[in-house]
């Protein structure tokens, strides 16, 4: 059976003072669905991310779903396990595939972690893996590194305080992971936002609770 997924689709192409909507688009199964990550491929089409439950596999699953450049649907496919999982971003490279970033809970222990699943050209699930403590973790942005691993950034109530703090993760192109980092205070702390700067620097961007000030600010972190 074919399934779609929900999600509003709205390309906007500038001409020399006019902007044009291509199209506009709905995609669903009547589930719960919406999408969160999208990327271009070589041929214009595009390839999103995002959560649905229109595929009947759990609570809620993470998707990729590939249209081309008119938003013409052409397939979609759904990752994850017993519970709920949400697909955030898709990275992609050419002949390696794709990785979803996103969260789950399908540990049983109900609480979310980081969730990392790589899918080949074929969209086929080659391994999935999760990140996190004995908290709630949740991944806000990601990118690929050089050598085809990623960095992962959100947040996690992973700590002694349950507030909410900085969470960094790096792994290789298998899953494996190289580092991790927390950061954090004495409020609710995240990073909500990831690029790359060269091959081995990067920004992060988020919130970060000051005491003396009692109120959350923006940051951004070299």
């Amino acid at each position: 059976m074919r399934y779609l997924v929900t999600v509003i689709i709205c390309l906007i192409f500038n001409s020399i003072c006019l902007g044009q909507i291509s199209f506009f688009n709905f995609y669903t199964n009547n589930g719960a669905d919406f999408g969160q990550g999208i990327i271009q491929l070589e041929d214009s089409s595009y390839v999103l991310t995002g959560s649905s439950s229109s595929f009947g596999n759990g609570p809620s699953q993470a998707f990729l779903m590939q249209i081309d450049s008119m938003g013409n649907y052409l397939w979609s496919k759904s990752y994850g396990g017993v519970e709920s999982e949400s697909g955030r971003r898709v990275l992609y490279k050419k002949d390696f595939g794709y990785f979803i970033c996103g969260y789950s809970n399908s540990n049983l222990l109900g609480d979310f972690d980081f969730y990392l699943a790589k899918v080949d050209t074929l969209m086929n699930l080659e391994w999935d893996n999760t990140y996190g403590g004995d908290g709630w973790e949740r991944i806000n942005d990601a990118v690929l590194t050089s050598d085809t691993g990623t960095i992962l950034v959100g947040e996690t109530s992973s700590n002694i305080t349950n507030n909410l703090d900085i969470y960094i993760v790096r792994t290789n192109k298998f899953g494996d992971t190289l580092w991790t980092k927390t950061i954090g205070g004495s409020g609710d702390d995240k990073a909500n936002c990831i690029t790359s700067y060269d091959d081995s620097t990067y920004f992060i961007g988020g919130q970060y609770y000051l005491e003396d000030s009692l109120q959350l600010k923006g940051y951004m972190m070299y």
